[in-house]
């Protein structure tokens, strides 16, 4: 008979099964594997949920050996429908919904009300804890094996937020899990330090990037990481005090506040200022958006040059008092826009990076 092998969920390597252990650790990484082949097969004189229909409960488990998961999920709701409180096909559905419903995430709710279900009607039957526990530490380990950033991030967060502090997460899984946080962090740092050299006094993180650290934080409990998020948190307020979304980030902001105050770590005071979106009228107009990459120029010269003194701050001033008319006027007409760029804006962005590159 020929031994039978799994791929080890974190570094790949081919591990023999050579017993029914509920899980195999990875010679390699010593990533804690789970051991499904229980579940390849039914046998109701050890397992019986009332259905009766042995045929019907082989038919699932023939899916789940073959790991045709949508064929699983699809005979596994068929079932449910003749016996609706089948708890084996209600175990054997939570499996084929978590593995075939990765597009939304929002099929981590279903999943786990099945379990729940499960094992309430079971009256926590070992076949359905160990299913549940085996979900949930394998996922957590393939979702430490996404990138850093982007949606893969999204998608392991939500992973980990779903299952890090469940019961029986392997110790193992969990430092994985902290050492991908702290490449995430890591890179966000990076970025985020980069973008706020050059645009200090406007600094505004992205929201997405905001919400992401807070995760990160949380799971964590990392200090480092909870002021850094505290940070980068109050800049974003600061500079989107009406958008819809900001109740959500200052509760965030709180939470993260408390934890720290718990652990007698001092609030750090984040100087910023509130950006003003028609803070370089006459540029805004020519070039359509207060993002273009000279605007954020212009104002750094505005913050960092003219500001600093008492003629540029009484330039800047008039600038404002007498500016916004022009614009309008410039904003309304294409050949007047192209007028400003060529004989205002592109000369005097020129001056300035000249300037900034001679100190």
């Amino acid at each position: 008979m020929m031994e039978k092998t799994l791929s080890c969920v974190n570094c790949g390597a081919s591990l023999s099964i050579k017993n029914n252990n509920k899980y195999i650790k990875c010679e390699y990484c010593n990533t804690p594997n789970a051991n499904f082949t229980a579940y390849e097969s039914i046998d109701l004189n050890k397992i019986n949920d009332g259905s009766k229909d042995k045929k019907g409960l082989e038919k699932l488990a023939l899916c789940f050996k073959l790991k045709d998961y949508f064929a699983l999920k699809n005979n596994s709701e068929e079932f449910l429908k003749k016996h609706p409180g089948s708890w084996i096909a209600m175990t054997y559905l939570a499996i084929g919904e978590f593995w075939t419903g990765f597009d939304d995430f929002k099929h981590l709710n279903r999943v786990k009300g099945l379990f729940t279900n499960a094992i309430d009607l079971s009256n926590r039957s070992e076949f359905v804890l160990d299913a549940k526990n085996r979900i949930e530490n394998n996922s957590i380990v393939i979702a430490t094996k996404s990138k850093v950033y982007g949606q893969d991030l999204i998608n392991s967060l939500k992973i980990f937020e779903n299952f890090l502090n469940e019961e029986n997460i392997k110790n193992e899984n969990k430092k994985i899990v902290g050492e991908y946080c702290k490449k995430a962090f890591e890179k966000y740092k990076t970025d985020l330090d980069k973008i706020y050299s050059s645009t200090s006094s406007t600094y505004d993180p992205p929201v997405t990037a905001v919400k992401n650290l807070y995760d990160i934080a949380i799971i964590t409990d990392n200090e480092e990481i909870s002021l850094y998020f505290y940070t980068q948190v109050t800049h974003h307020i600061r500079q989107n005090e009406t958008k819809s979304y900001i109740n959500e980030l200052e509760n965030k902001k709180n939470i993260i506040e408390e934890l720290l105050k718990s652990k007698n770590v001092n609030i750090p005071t984040v100087k910023s200022k509130k950006y003003s979106p028609v803070g370089c009228f006459i540029a805004t107009a020519t070039l359509g958006s207060n993002c273009h990459p000279i605007i954020l120029d212009l104002q750094q010269f505005r913050d960092t040059v003219l500001l600093k003194n008492i003629l540029g701050t009484y330039f800047v001033k008039c600038y404002y008092k007498f500016s916004p008319y022009l614009a309008k006027i410039i904003s309304n007409n294409p050949y007047l826009k192209m007028l400003s760029l060529m004989l205002i804006i592109k000369p005097l962005h020129t001056i300035i990076k000249k300037g900034a590159k001679n100190g």
